[in-house]
């Protein structure tokens, strides 16, 4: 499951890169073997991310700690 969630957040911000590249980088990580992101902080990305919010207690059993995937 957490692959299938990787491919839905690298997909999306791919998508978003493709409207404006300025909004993310993502790029290999040699020490873990996989594909990182990064979001300047005045980017949409960052931007976006900053107005989730959820409820911590209700969700103390989910592998989603950052409520990306409700």
């Amino acid at each position: 499951m957490q692959f299938y969630h990787n491919c839905c957040l690298y997909n999306l911000v791919y998508d978003m890169m493709e409207d404006d590249d300025s909004c993310a980088r993502m790029y290999w990580d040699p020490q873990n073997k996989s594909v990182a992101l990064s979001f300047p902080t005045n980017g949409k990305v960052a931007e976006s991310l900053s107005q989730i919010s959820f409820d911590r207690e209700e969700d103390e059993d989910s592998e989603d700690e950052f409520g990306l995937f409700k």
